[in-house]
């Protein structure tokens, strides 16, 4: 299997990729990246199962898409197969961690990557791929959420894929990087149509989160002008 991005219209995954367009210029190149592994980092034996990477650059009408299966040294736990749907025979003719991590590191070098529960990829991402990924620039999905949804039950990828999507998370991994990223595209979407919640959340966002996500709350120019004129004329 080879281990290559394919170029997509992001219409054709559900994407509103416009929506993220001032987020993209003011923060650059991105990548969300989603791992299922066998395991959690605290494990020494856990090992990354498979790899799911959306590419957005600013200004690109297309988006890229790279996945692929791992096949790990040991047999695929129980509870990983139920939660995946993959099992031992899915993974039996996959590339072995080694024969992808350069084009692994290749595409993410020089990005900002974004994850939901980014800790998790960072701690295998460091410890699989390459230690310069400790130190790499990481945002987490799960912190814009937590200002936006302070209402939410929890703050796991499948609840938001429920509430904004109206789906249900796969728990594969490119699946999931597309899912977050058009959980954070819905968020755009509502925060340029000036809903309650996203403007509650942009007045607080540069005293709790990573400034770097204030444009993705950011209202579109002409509701912006309406509010202008509102307040001056009150």
């Amino acid at each position: 299997m080879e281990f290559r991005v394919e170029r997509r219209d992001p219409a054709s995954i559900g994407l509103a990729l416009e929506a993220l367009g001032p987020w993209l210029q003011r923060v650059g190149p991105v990548a969300v990246i989603d791992l299922e592994t066998t395991g959690l980092p605290e494990s020494r034996s856990a090992e990354i199962l498979e790899v799911g990477i959306l590419l957005l650059e600013p200004g690109q009408t297309t988006v890229g898409v790279c996945s692929s299966l791992v096949r790990p040294s040991r047999g695929i736990p129980g509870l990983v197969s139920r939660l995946t749907g993959l099992v031992d025979e899915d993974v039996s003719a996959a590339p072995t961690l080694s024969m992808i991590r350069e084009k692994v590191q290749e595409l993410l070098a020089g990005r900002i990557l974004v994850a939901h529960q980014s800790e998790f990829e960072r701690s295998f991402l460091e410890r699989d791929i390459d230690s310069s990924f400790g130190i790499a620039r990481y945002l987490d999905t799960q912190e814009i959420l937590s200002l936006t949804h302070p209402d939410a039950s929890d703050l796991r990828l499948e609840t938001f894929t429920r509430i904004l999507l109206g789906r249900e998370e796969r728990h594969r991994a490119l699946q999931d990087a597309i899912d977050a990223t058009c959980v954070l595209a819905e968020i755009a979407k509502g925060a340029r149509a000036g809903e309650h919640r996203y403007r509650e959340a942009r007045r607080i966002l540069d005293r709790h989160l990573d400034p770097i996500w204030s444009s993705v709350l950011a209202i579109s120019s002409t509701l912006r002008e309406t509010l202008r004129l509102a307040i001056r004329s009150s």
